[in-house]
Parts: C-alpha cells; structure tokens; sequence
C-alpha cells in the first residue's frame, strides 16, 4: 500500500514535523556548537592517549 493513501498519518506528520525539526540540536546553533567542540575534544582527548 502507498503511504499516499493514509491521509491522516501524513497529515499528523505534516503538523508535527515542524516542531520536531526546530527541537533538533542542528537547529539551535549554541547546543549545536558545543556538542561539536565536546565531540572534537573527546576525540583529540583518544588521539593523545593513543599509541599513534
């Protein structure tokens, strides 16, 4: 069956999409820019603790 054809689904996803993308962290550039700057130093953090 085509996901055309359930109407009320695609309509729920159409009121709620918004909101869920503007929750997302890419969408708030703050909470964005610290979760890269903590992965980045998590990262070098391995890097030096390694044997490479």
């Amino acid at each position: 069956m085509s996901r055309a054809t359930e109407i009320d689904d695609l309509d729920k996803l159409r009121r709620e999409l918004p909101g869920q993308v503007r929750a997302a962290p890419a969408c708030n550039p703050l909470a964005y820019a610290q979760a890269a700057d903590e992965a980045y130093r998590a990262m070098w953090k391995r890097y030096c603790s390694s044997d490479a």
